[in-house]
């Protein structure tokens, strides 16, 4: 990820790469050139801290261009990156907090305090940079890794489990680059354009728009949470922000639709990702309405394997379509569909689980074997390879031009799906 920031900040310096909410009609631009020195003051900032490779910095904020800033240092320097939203019940945060033990807490500005005990540090970050209140304590002797390697955690963002434990999902640096690259060679941005996510900070469709974004040389445009109750004003920052592609999942959607007596027409628009397992046809049609100019696509994911299926949705849907598919098979990323016996399934029709086969795969749910081994499993196609495969707990069949379409969730299965 810091690599395709440096690579634009040497270019285009002054390009926007952070477009903020500043109040009804207004933004604040921060540039290539600004998010990059942002970047190295923080990177100083925790180095200065003792944190090196493997370390592991605890975020809470929501999506802005000093958390995006601190992400990328965390990449820059192989440190382990764990957002948090803020508003996370105590309960869940402490659970995070047992699991993943950090080495670091920083807070935003203006978030409410939380309490944690050493020997992790704590600090605040925003606009003017990072304080370190209180440094990590380091058992004597201690001695940090000199080095990162592309296989080390980058992320763990938690996802509600069974009994809705928190799940801690892991993403390695090499994942994220797959990713990155991935998103990049599907021309879904360019240089110029402006991504708008409602996506929070502590989630994986944040991190994938980030790497949208900043990926192909455009801009992230963060939405307040608080603009998502309020679909006129969320409207409107849509329109002053000079968005061209928009990224969010149906439940906003319909919510514009709704209570938003006459939508406006999105003309800028040119890109709408629908994140969701199924997207319902009658607000389909009510939102071609908005967006008639734009190639709306169909985006279907997991927090473990972000953005493993993409399909364009017709301008006009032929009236027997009842339901549209998550994707169809293409280069990076394989969806099969298997039996009870785990035997690949290729007739039409027929309904068995979908697994992933994909470079963009989690490495393991954070100190957690069981829903480990449950999740990534033995490549069935050979398993004698040592390769694992995700096992999403979505049952799927094929349909006659190669799509896959979803048919709820397996009975097994206790895991939660996240759209990505």
């Amino acid at each position: 990820m810091y690599d395709c920031l440096a690579a634009t900040g040497r270019t285009s310096p002054d390009a926007p790469a952070v477009v903020e909410y500043a109040g009804e009609g207004a933004v604040r631009l921060v540039t290539y050139g600004q998010l990059q020195q942002r970047v190295d003051d923080t990177a100083a900032a925790l180095t200065a801290a003792e944190l090196g490779p493997g370390d592991r910095v605890m975020v809470e904020s929501e999506t802005s261009a000093p958390a995006v800033a601190l992400f990328l240092a965390c990449s820059e320097l192989g440190l382990l990156c764990v957002p948090v939203t803020p508003g996370t019940a105590p309960h869940r945060f402490a659970g995070m907090v047992d699991a993943v033990q950090p080495d670091l807490y920083l807070r935003a500005g203006g978030v409410a305090l939380r309490t944690i005990a050493p020997p992790a540090g704590t600090g605040r970050f925003g606009p003017a940079g990072v304080i370190v209140e209180r440094p990590p304590r380091r058992p004597p002797g201690w001695t940090g890794r000199r080095s990162s390697l592309e296989t080390d955690p980058a992320s763990v963002v938690f996802t509600s489990g069974a009994l809705g434990r928190a799940a801690g999902v892991v993403m390695s640096h090499r994942s994220l680059a797959a990713l990155q690259d991935s998103l990049t060679a599907c021309d879904l941005v360019a240089g110029g354009d402006r991504v708008f996510t409602t996506a929070r900070f502590g989630s994986a469709d944040c991190f994938t728009d980030i790497c949208l974004a900043l990926g192909g040389g455009a801009a992230i445009v963060p939405v307040p949470p608080a603009l998502l109750h309020w679909p006129g004003s969320l409207l409107r920052h849509l329109e002053t922000s000079g968005a061209t592609v928009a990224s969010g999942p149906a439940s906003v959607w319909q919510r514009v639709l709704c209570q938003v007596r006459r939508p406006a027409r999105l003309d800028r628009l040119r890109t709408v990702l629908l994140r969701d397992q199924e997207f319902p046809l009658p607000e389909l049609h009510r939102l071609r309405t908005m967006v008639t100019r734009a190639r709306v696509i169909h985006c279907y994911g997991h927090a473990e394997s972000p953005v493993c299926g993409l399909i364009d949705v017709p301008r006009l849907l032929p009236e027997d379509v009842r339901r549209l598919p998550v994707g169809t098979v293409r280069p990076g990323v394989e969806m099969m569909v298997v039996d009870e016996n785990e035997q690949p399934i290729d007739d039409c029709g027929v309904v068995g689980e979908l697994y992933l086969r994909s470079p963009m795969l989690c490495t393991a749910y954070w100190g957690d074997p069981g829903a480990t081994s449950e999740a990534l499993v033995p490549d069935p196609v050979n398993r004698r390879s040592g390769q694992t495969v995700l096992r999403t707990g979505d049952l799927a069949c094929l349909g006659e031009g190669g799509q896959l379409y979803l048919h709820g969730r397996s009975r097994g299965d206790s895991r939660q799906t996240v759209s990505g």
